[in-house]
């Protein structure tokens, strides 16, 4: 049986080759960066729950708040408005990758 894989969940599994001395947070948040300017990651797309990245990450879910809190500074990863207030909150990706490389 075969599983679709998020290609959020693709890029962020990069971040696991990346520089030890980088704080993991800052290695997804970069990788997942990296996957929208490749646009391999396209805008519009749903960022899965925390917990799902947690657990096929094997990071704490923590780390996973951190890189999304840096996503989201970067105006990468966006919340829709009033999410937490009985709405979903499904993050999704914001920006298409020609804005990031201007």
């Amino acid at each position: 049986m075969n599983r679709v894989v998020s290609p959020v969940l693709t890029c962020l599994a990069r971040a696991h080759h990346g520089l030890p001395a980088e704080p993991m947070y800052h290695r997804l948040a970069s990788a997942l960066e990296h996957g929208v300017r490749r646009g391999e990651v396209l805008a519009g797309t749903a960022v899965p729950a925390e917990t799902t990245m947690a657990g096929h990450l094997r990071v704490s879910r923590g780390t996973i708040r951190q890189a999304l809190g840096l996503l989201e500074q970067r105006h990468v990863v966006a919340r829709p408005p009033g999410a937490g207030r009985g709405r979903p909150r499904t993050r999704r990706i914001t920006t298409p990758h020609e804005e990031l490389d201007a």
